[in-house]
Parts: C-alpha cells; sequence; structure tokens
C-alpha cells in the first residue's frame, strides 16, 4: 500500500500545511529516499556531497543506477558542497541549512557516498540538540558504550531495562556486559558490534567514533533510522519533541538496547 494512504489517518485532523520546500535524503538507499515523486516539483531534493557523480544519470539512462530520474527531473536537485562554505560543527563537517543555526547538515561517511545526518537544535537558554545519524548505525551496540559513555555500574536500577533484565542484573557483577563482549573476542568497555553494510567500513567506523562524542553529551539526543529503542518513548507526529530533555527521552532509550542481550547475560552468569 502506498505511504500516503498509511499516513491519512495519522494526518486527520491535521490543519493544512503548505508543501514542504525541501526534502532531505541522508543517503541513496530505497528505504531512505522512498518516492520523491509525491512531493510538488517546487520542493527541491538536497543530497550530500558526492551524490550526483556516483549515481546520476539515474534509471532508466543509467540502468545500474539505485535511483530514478524521475525523482529529481523537474526539480531543483542540490548538492551540499561542504568545502565551498567551511564550517565545523565538532568533528563534523557541517552546513549551516537555513543560515540562522537552527538545522545543519552534518558529513557522515561511511555507510554510502553521501551519506549525511541532521542536527535539530530544539530549544535555546539552554541550547539541546536532536542529532538524526540516518544509517550511521543500525543498532545501539554499534555506539555504544564508547570512550564517552561507558555502561554504568548501577545498570540494575537504569529504568530503560526490561524489569527481567534488571532482576537478572541486580544478581550480576557490574562488569557482566564487558564479559559477555571478552568472551566475543572484543575489549571491554567497547561497542558490542562493528558496522557491517556499508560502502566502506573504515570510514563508517570513524564516523561512529566522531558521532560518539557527540552522543554523550547531555544536551544532545542521538537517534537513527532504525532505532527501536525509542519506540513507545519518543512521541510520534504531529507531535513535537522539542521537550525531549525534559521528558528523559534520552535517559530513557540510551541503554535500552541492551534488552536484547538478555539471553547472553543469562548465559555469562551460570
Amino acid at each position: 500500500m502506498p505511504l500516503q494512504h498509511l499516513m491519512k489517518p495519522a494526518m486527520a485532523g491535521l490543519e493544512f500545511m503548505p508543501p514542504a520546500t525541501t526534502c532531505w535524503a541522508s543517503h541513496h538507499h530505497f528505504d531512505h529516499i522512498g518516492d520523491v515523486t509525491t512531493f510538488p516539483g517546487s520542493t527541491e531534493l538536497v543530497v550530500g556531497q558526492g551524490f550526483k557523480e556516483a549515481f546520476c544519470p539515474g534509471y532508466p539512462t543509467n540502468p545500474d543506477s539505485p535511483i530514478r530520474e524521475v525523482d529529481y527531473e523537474g526539480r531543483t536537485f542540490r548538492e551540499i558542497d561542504f568545502d565551498k562554505k567551511p564550517l565545523s560543527i565538532g568533528p563534523f563537517r557541517g552546513f549551516d541549512f537555513f543560515g540562522d543555526g537552527s538545522f545543519y547538515l552534518l558529513d557522515t561517511p561511511g555507510h554510502a557516498i553521501g551519506h549525511v545526518a541532521g542536527l535539530a537544535r530544539t530549544t535555546t537558554g539552554p541550547d539541546t540538540f536532536i542529532f538524526m545519524g540516518g544509517d550511521i548505525c543500525h543498532h545501539g551496540g554499534e555506539i555504544r558504550p564508547s570512550p564517552y559513555l561507558p555502561i554504568p555500574q548501577h545498570l540494575s536500577q537504569h529504568l530503560s531495562l526490561s524489569d527481567s533484565l534488571r532482576l537478572l542484573m541486580s544478581h550480576c557483577p557490574a562488569t557482566i556486559l564487558d564479559d559477555v563482549n571478552v568472551k566475543r573476542g572484543r575489549n571491554p568497555g567497547e561497542t558490542f558490534f562493528d558496522p557491517n553494510i556499508g560502502f566502506d567500513k573504515e570510514q563508517a567506523l570513524q564516523t561512529i567514533k566522531e558521532t560518539q562524542k557527540a552522543d554523550a553529551q547531555d544536551n544532545v539526543f542521538f537517534i537513527f533510522a532504525h532505532d527501536m529503542s525509542i519506540m513507545g518513548i519518543v512521541d510520534e507526529f504531529p507531535k513535537t519533541a522539542n521537550d525531549w530533555k525534559a521528558k528523559g527521552w534520552r535517559e530513557k532509550t540510551r541503554w535500552r538496547f541492551l534488552n536484547d542481550f538478555e539471553e547472553a547475560v543469562k548465559e555469562q552468569s551460570k
């Protein structure tokens, strides 16, 4: 069923809003582009650096291209040039999209050519941000723990864990998850996984290491496209996300991915 039909129940009762002026694609994979033709021709398509050289012309002129010509023909098709107006956002090359500091595109290569992330300012005084990572990672265990965000010593008290895992952890040493990692040939305090899906694995790993610095900041809420840990906690459209910090979304979701390792913890605790 087309996406626009699936969205109708969520859109019911909403006030009319003008069509979006910009459609931003984090990268070229089909599950991130969707059907751009559902946007009017007045909506520009924005992509990351290197996108056009790698994938244009699209299908059918180039039958091997993963994108379609119909998606960008008849509309402004803009590729961000991070070299034109150099801007550093932490370790990332950034682009101030609206020129007012409200939203930045970040150059986050590795998973795909031209992969970009979004950094939205959600409040000022104090500043808070949501870092939308796209496919920088596909599971929380690819980015956490990190040198900047180690696993908490009193994990059994962490509300993001299921009741059963919290009970299990209360009878285990604080290092049990490190022990699980070591048993798998990894180091204590290291992420549980490396990315296996991507164009350049080494570059993807470097991008993850850079993202870990932002992920550890109290005023940054890092989420990614396939992040199941936020389901049931983060408010969905049409509600807003500006008050994520006041609602404690970061704390409630940060270690929730560890619920996936409950069976491994049980095995390790025997």
